[in-house]
């Protein structure tokens, strides 16, 4: 689920407001944590950032924001969400597991739905990278399907206790609590919103 060709057909050829993770505005559990972080500047990397509408919404409270996504057409539909919404941001077309960011730039990475994505093995090298980038003082924020979700169907689903083994060699995780993922899905998704800091 995580190949290039898979994410640019689905950009292609669905309309983006009908996608399941679609959200116009920022995520709540995102919102409140920049909130109890106190943050209020500083460089986002918005990682699969698709229509864009997340890398919008973090500009317009004041961050530095660059967007990354596979998909050649998803940037193109971005750029065009932040150009009618007088939002400043820089996309990329980028591979995260094959990265041409530069390391320790970002005090932020927003991952709404990314990490769920990977293959199982790739995921440590997504984590390795994700690490890399991050400023010593950075921030985490990640949002994933939690195995509260029933059924098979999308993204793999995590427990917080694998959330921990995953991650916990190379984040401190500060907290991780029970969520819905906010989008088109007819049942919101369960899942589990976590906040971690480099070790």
């Amino acid at each position: 689920m995580d190949g290039g060709n898979y994410w640019e057909d689905v950009y292609r050829h669905a309309k983006t407001e009908d996608l399941p993770w679609y959200y116009a505005g920022l995520d709540a559990d995102v919102k409140a944590a920049i909130r109890g972080l106190g943050a209020k500047r500083g460089r986002f990397l918005d990682l699969g950032t698709g229509p864009g509408t997340q890398a919008v919404g973090l500009a317009k409270l004041g961050f530095d924001v660059v967007g990354v996504d596979i998909s050649r057409t998803a940037i193109s539909k971005a750029r065009a969400r932040a150009r009618a919404g007088n939002a400043k941001i820089r996309f990329i077309v980028d591979n995260i597991l094959d990265t041409a960011l530069k390391p320790k730039q970002f005090d932020f990475i927003l991952d709404r739905g990314v990490f769920h994505t990977m293959k199982p093995e790739g995921r440590m090298r997504f984590i390795r990278t994700i690490r890399r980038l991050l400023k010593a003082d950075g921030v985490y924020l990640m949002k994933c399907f939690s195995t509260k979700t029933p059924g098979t169907w999308g993204p793999h689903r995590f427990t917080k206790g694998m959330i921990k083994e995953y991650f916990g060699k190379y984040f401190e995780i500060v907290s991780i609590r029970d969520s819905l993922f906010q989008g088109k899905f007819g049942d919101r998704p369960k899942t589990l919103f976590c906040v971690m800091k480099p070790r």
